[in-house]
């Protein structure tokens, strides 16, 4: 029921987000939650299937336990997915761009600063010891989140692991200062909704314009999560994978009442993995 309530709302929320970000008046914020009750609607037809498809798979491989090679295809689906739904955004996204004046693409600069500054209070330390405990707390975080509390032996597995996956967290922030910085610029020129989209699309959708490092770390990253869930996964009590059967359980249920009578996709992961054996395509 309560993410039902928040599919429901979504629309306000996002308008309301949007224009906290962006120092928007009353007229504004109406018209944009038209825009994005558009976007809902688009959201609910299009892509809701697939969504409660994914966790229709997830929720069967945590069932049955899982295989990490099979996580691994459930993991390209679920990237792809999540390229759709950042293309879906795009024409939204200009749409209220381009309604913006000078003072609010000021604000707007001023939020992402602050943002970004928040980002290095919790994300980056000098010390080496307490950035990989940082680090360490937050998969611990949201480990949890599925799991419930997880036992000492099991925090010393994930430390382990997670000393073994690459920190992208500081690459991560440089990019996104650059990415913010050019679409600033693109905003002040300013720029037609083409190039705007097309701005959009590279960052959102393609996550272009990364450095290569950026890319190599986060092609091994993605990499090492299959071992990583797998390894914990094969540690769960019963009751713990009860615990993350109910999660995953109540979010599908919640999103499936929401998308009686649309279009059904094709399955999520076709294309991608016909067999686990397969394992998934190349990074």
């Amino acid at each position: 029921s309560r993410t039902s309530l928040l599919y429901q709302n979504a629309s306000w929320m996002m308008a309301r987000w949007t224009a906290g970000l962006l120092d928007a008046n009353a007229a504004q914020t109406d018209a944009w939650e038209a825009i994005f009750d558009d976007l809902v609607t688009q959201h609910r037809e299009q892509l809701l299937p697939e969504v409660v498809g994914l966790l229709a798979s997830l929720e069967a491989q945590v069932h049955a336990g899982i295989d990490a090679r099979q996580l691994g295809c459930w993991l390209a689906a679920a990237e792809l997915s999540y390229q759709r739904h950042a293309a879906l955004v795009v024409p939204a996204a200009v749409q209220v761009l381009q309604g913006i004046g000078p003072g609010q693409i000021a604000h707007l600069q001023a939020e992402l600063a602050e943002r970004n500054e928040e980002y290095r209070d919790d994300m980056l330390f000098a010390d080496p010891g307490e950035q990989e405990d940082a680090r360490v707390a937050r998969y611990l975080e949201r480990i949890e989140r599925w799991t419930g509390e997880l036992t000492e032996p099991q925090q010393q597995l994930l430390r382990q692991e997670v000393a073994g996956l690459p920190d992208v967290a500081r690459p991560w922030l440089d990019y996104r200062e650059q990415q913010q910085a050019g679409l600033l610029e693109r905003l002040r020129a300013p720029s037609t909704a083409a190039e705007l989209a097309h701005y959009l699309s590279v960052w959102w959708v393609d996550a272009g314009r990364r450095p290569p490092q950026l890319v190599e770390a986060s092609s091994a990253l993605r990499a090492g999560l299959p071992r990583l869930i797998g390894i914990l996964d094969a540690s769960l009590s019963d009751k713990q994978r009860a615990h993350v059967l109910e999660q995953i359980g109540d979010l599908r249920s919640g999103l499936e009442a929401q998308h009686a009578g649309a279009r059904a996709p094709d399955p999520p992961t076709a294309g991608i993995c016909t067999d686990a054996k397969d394992g998934p395509p190349a990074a």
